[in-house]
């Protein structure tokens, strides 16, 4: 996928963890739409960052970015920008036709069970129908989000890895998401950044369900997400089916 600049991604290079600085996150924290981090996400991250400490004898710094709180508006400001698709589009895009998703025609579908699109689709259409965003907030979001983006390239720099939780809560049921629609920004912020970012699986909960961490990096480290989850992998087990 790389072509020609493959080889800037030093794909191959073997990575020596203990001269590798590690960070960690506790989520999307002082953001009220956003979920609190549950106790076994929190453990997870906690059990990840504690194995590369104890393995190659380095400490792992907690930081707090207070950039991050506006993580929902950087995101929708991403994808509201200048010569993006709207929201509405993609969702129609995707079953082949052209044009907006129009929420108030296909509610009635979705309550009955007929609707091609899922009641989330249809959320985010809502939402962006009825955003009332001034160009100058956008234009400031977008500028907070480069911000951001600097802050934490300039801080990981090429040996440097955040730890960041998944998600707030593990898996949840069929359609629990519309209920905490914000949440998308545990990873939707990543994409707005444009950071390199990778899921990695560390096991089950106690209810058998899937427990991860993200591991983002800057600018072309690929290298050293791979390497890291590689070392995940090997300690617990990496992806573990749900029916074990």
């Amino acid at each position: 996928m790389g072509g020609r600049r493959a080889l800037d991604l030093h794909l191959r290079d073997k990575v020596d963890f203990s001269k590798i600085r590690f960070f960690y996150m506790e989520g999307v924290r002082h953001t009220p739409t956003v979920q609190y981090l549950s106790c076994e996400m929190r453990a997870a991250l906690l059990k990840a960052v504690s194995h590369f400490e104890e393995k190659f004898d380095i400490e792992a710094i907690c930081l707090d970015l207070p950039l991050l709180t506006k993580a929902i508006e950087m995101s929708f400001a991403s994808m509201q920008a200048e010569g993006s698709p709207k929201i509405s589009e993609i969702f129609m895009s995707l079953k082949g036709d052209r044009g907006n998703l129009n929420w108030l025609k296909e509610l009635p579908k979705v309550l009955s069970g007929k609707s091609v699109h899922t009641p989330g689709a249809l959320l985010f259409a809502f939402i962006e129908s009825t955003d009332r965003t001034c160009e100058e907030e956008k234009a400031e979001h977008l500028h907070l989000r480069d911000r951001l983006s600097r802050q934490i390239s300039e801080l990981l720099g090429s040996d440097g890895i955040l730890l960041f939780p998944s998600w707030p809560i593990t898996a949840p049921y069929h359609h629990q998401g519309i209920f905490a629609p914000f949440d998308f920004a545990y990873t939707c912020v990543f994409n707005a950044l444009t950071l390199p970012a990778l899921q990695c699986p560390i096991g089950l909960d106690s209810k058998g369900l899937p427990l991860g961490v993200q591991l983002v990096a800057s600018y072309n480290c690929e290298w050293l997400l791979i390497a890291a989850a590689q070392q995940l992998s090997n300690a617990f087990g990496g992806w573990t089916p749900v029916w074990k």
